[in-house]
């Protein structure tokens, strides 16, 4: 499986767009969360100055470590997505290929279906770790890049939204009822709680930008 991460903007975008299945909805949902992430970190970059107490920065730090390591899990998931779609496809193929009765490919095709939508369960996962890193961090972020740390924050919660979309689309293909209930379920938690952080943020951010247009007296 190509590695999509390798690709350059134009030819991810290409991609995109082509007559073909991947990389489709998964993997635009994880690079948006990752885009999130490297926003962030480049508020994190700036936020740190002669100024910065010994407290704020080590905060700071570690806020910015756990961005890394969300990034780059995050990045893999783009690829992921991509080759669990692609297995999931071979493997409804191959069921119905051997016919209902052929338990084997009919127990493959489960276990492909469940990777699938289990991709985008931790993207929008990380998604939410993301938006929860972002709201620990905005009272320490600088106060001129405010804007950016908004910015971070939509694309985290736009990503866990697309994230329940193909969640959505994938589960009804899981024979187990109560496993579909279960993660349907997660995939609406997860989503009502990016949005609680999202307000969160986008609150403190109006408040900064309000300030910083109010006239000086």
């Amino acid at each position: 499986m190509e590695d999509l991460t390798r690709l350059s903007v134009d030819e991810f975008l290409n991609q995109t767009a082509a007559r073909t299945p991947t990389p489709g909805g998964g993997a635009v949902a994880a690079l948006a969360a990752s885009l999130a992430c490297a926003q962030a970190r480049m508020v994190a970059a700036y936020s740190i100055n002669k100024a910065t107490s010994h407290e704020d920065r080590a905060a700071i730090d570690r806020l910015g470590e756990q961005l890394y390591r969300a990034d780059l899990l995050l990045r893999a998931m783009i690829s992921r997505d991509a080759a669990a779609y692609e297995a999931m496809t071979a493997a409804a193929k191959a069921a119905r290929a051997a016919g209902a009765g052929d338990a084997s490919t009919k127990a493959a095709h489960q276990k492909a279906v469940l990777d699938a939508a289990g991709v985008p369960v931790q993207i929008a996962a990380l998604a939410a770790n993301v938006l929860a890193i972002l709201d620990a961090f905005k009272a320490l972020s600088n106060r001129h890049l405010v804007s950016d740390l908004g910015i971070a924050a939509v694309l985290a919660e736009s990503a866990a939204r697309c994230a329940r979309w193909t969640i959505a689309v994938n589960a009804p293909q899981i024979d187990d009822q109560a496993l579909r209930d279960k993660i349907l379920t997660e995939g609406e938690r997860t989503e009502l709680h990016c949005e609680g952080r999202l307000a969160s943020i986008e609150a403190y951010v109006a408040a900064r930008l309000q300030e910083s247009a109010a006239p000086s007296r």
